[in-house]
């Protein structure tokens, strides 16, 4: 069918003169940028949930969402000591560890949302020089890099309710592919820029506004599937100093079958909105996360490290203008963490995210 224009479609209308037409398009062209910065309209205040709790509505029909994560890891905890991460040729090592994390949601109707989360990971590690880490850059011969996509996750997730003011509760489900590199294939474990494995992840949500106030609870399980590697005694599963507390725990060389492993996230958020109005807010926000992931299991023995788990506490600034939302938070990981490479420096989030 060949296009009509609206303008001429109109009961009674009359055909416009040339100039008229032209500003009938300028008309709709700004209408069109005008509704593309402004707020949509109004249907929930909390249809956001900081940092690590993703939004159980969006505003629109699609959205897209970047995170960019920073830190720099040189500890690692076995639960009685804090150890430099010792690499195997025997030197410690210090990692800057930048993730840049593209997720795309799609309102499939007003209770339902699939998303996806397509990350890039680049990683610089280098040998520390001193007792102390020192920072380093990429003009440092002995600095070596990595780059590439991480594990890829593709998700569902519903609402209780159509309109999230007041109180609301929904549930996710979630199949994460390992596209990533493997720690067990790569040259060095730090080059690694995925899991490894194939993982669900089922959870819920629960979320209410009250007044300035805004909470949230979020608990997650993570089962990790069985896989079949290929390993080398360079992909380390700890980076602990010496035999005495454990001594680079590796996989034995050649092929391996890695046990299924299952665990939890849990997050719980209150943030302090200081202004709102129709189109934009601000507040403050904390989050406290907890994570637990059971014992790494090779060929059916146990390798005798303990369950990886870590506490962590995210102060967060948040910020709302009509479609676009963003939010800046430090994650403080050193408060606790166990079989985990850690920063004492802690973690730079920002998270910047439009709804069309």
């Amino acid at each position: 069918m060949p296009f009509q224009s609206p303008f001429f479609d109109a009961p009674q209308a009359v055909p416009a003169a040339p100039a008229r037409i032209s500003a009938a398009w300028r008309a709709a062209v700004l209408g069109l940028v005008l509704a593309l910065v402004q707020a949509a309209p109004a249907r929930a205040d909390n249809d956001w949930l900081g940092i690590a709790v993703p939004r159980p509505l969006e505003t629109g029909t699609a959205g897209v969402n970047i995170r960019l994560d920073e830190t720099q890891r040189q500890y690692w905890d076995d639960g009685a000591y804090n150890y430099y991460m010792i690499d195997a040729d025997g030197g410690v090592k210090v990692q800057d560890l930048l993730a840049i994390n593209a997720r795309l949601d799609w309102r499939l109707e007003p209770r339902l949302v699939l998303e996806a989360d397509v990350p890039v990971v680049f990683s610089e590690f280098a040998p520390d020089t001193g007792s102390t880490v020192e920072y380093y850059n990429l003009n440092t011969p002995a600095v070596e890099e990595s780059q590439g996509l991480g594990d890829v996750r593709l998700g569902l997730r519903g609402a209780l309710k159509d309109a999230s003011d007041g109180f609301n509760a929904g549930w996710s489900l979630a199949l994460v592919a390992p596209t990533g590199l493997s720690p067990f294939s790569a040259p060095q474990t730090l080059a690694a820029t995925g899991d490894g494995r194939w993982q669900a992840l089922p959870g819920f949500v629960l979320g209410g506004l009250s007044g300035p106030w805004e909470g949230w609870f979020q608990a997650v399980g993570r089962l990790q599937f069985g896989q079949q590697v290929e390993s080398s005694s360079q992909a380390y599963l700890d980076w602990t100093w010496g035999p005495a507390a454990g001594g680079n725990v590796s996989l034995p060389d050649g092929g391996s079958w890695l046990a299924p492993r299952y665990g939890a996230d849990c997050v719980a958020g209150l943030a302090w909105i200081w202004y709102r109005d129709d189109t934009s807010r601000m507040g403050l926000g904390l989050e406290a996360t907890a994570h637990w992931l059971s014992p790494f299991t090779a060929a059916g023995v146990s390798l005798g490290l303990q369950s990886e788990q870590y506490y962590v506490l995210t102060p967060e600034l948040q910020a709302r203008y009509g479609r676009f939302s963003a939010i800046v938070g430090w994650q403080a990981e050193y408060i606790y963490a166990v079989e985990e490479p850690f920063s004492i420096y802690g973690d730079i989030i920002f998270d910047i995210a439009y709804a069309f």
